[in-house]
């Protein structure tokens, strides 16, 4: 795999590794030493069908990795693995002083699910010191769709910080919108129309807002742009508005 540069050469390759399951694994942990970051993407994905401890903890080195894209493999393979196991040392690298790994950390936890990660996540979306790591802990609780986030979601309608980057699903939703375009742009029928481009979150307090939107259909006026007093009225209602629903 590492000696050809041919797209159906690679897929199939890894085709016939990931079929080999836990058999692939010293081939896996090559492919991950590769200087190429597309060769250690491919190490990361013939791993998410192994089970083995080995492939385990291959999969929590690659979240250390230097490319988003295999951090991110490497996230979503620790989530097809279901492994429970892995939540200590997860909580391990969100609280290292490693925002990439600690970023893609959150992602696993965020595909695992299950109490222990919502409360790993809530913590992370509160009070880490990465910016991009507290969004993206948002995004994940939002995903996840559990309403005992939205104490800590209202806290952060106060986080003004501006976000460094896309959570993982904006970016993924910014790559389906390219590949459509160039699929418009290909057509031949003159009606095609380009898709507008979506207004992202820019700030913490954006994601959350966007969060209590998803898990409750309220959103009580709340604008990051709005002036300071008007924001302050706004997450007094959503606070007053979560008393009532602990009451009833």
């Amino acid at each position: 795999m590492t000696r050809t540069d041919s797209p159906i050469a690679r897929g199939h390759y890894f085709a016939r590794l990931a079929a080999l399951r836990d058999d692939a694994v010293p081939a896996a942990a090559a492919l991950l030493s590769d200087p190429n970051p597309q060769t250690r993407a491919l190490g990361a994905a013939v791993l998410k069908f192994a089970k083995s401890e080995r492939a385990r903890d291959l999969l929590l080195a690659a979240l250390h990795d230097s490319d988003e894209d295999v951090r991110h493999i490497a996230a979503l393979g620790l989530a097809m693995h279901h492994d429970r196991r892995a939540l200590g040392e997860l909580l391990k690298l969100v609280t290292a002083g490693d925002p990439a790994g600690a970023g893609a950390a959150v992602v696993a936890l965020g595909r695992i699910g299950g109490d222990e990660a919502v409360d790993l996540l809530i913590r992370a979306a509160r009070s880490h010191p990465a910016i991009q790591v507290r969004g993206q802990a948002i995004d994940e609780l939002s995903a996840l769709g559990v309403r005992k986030a939205v104490p800590v979601l209202i806290e952060c309608l106060s986080d003004e910080a501006a976000l460094p980057g896309r959570p993982v699903f904006d970016r993924t939703m910014e790559r389906v919108r390219e590949v459509l375009q160039e699929t418009q742009r290909a057509s031949s029928a003159p009606s095609a129309r380009l898709m507008p481009a979506p207004t992202w979150p820019k700030t913490v307090a954006d994601l959350a807002a966007r969060a209590l939107r998803q898990l409750t259909g309220e959103s009580f006026g709340f604008s990051s742009a709005d002036p300071p007093e008007r924001k302050r009225a706004a997450i007094q209602l959503w606070q007053q508005w979560w008393q009532q629903q602990l009451v009833g």
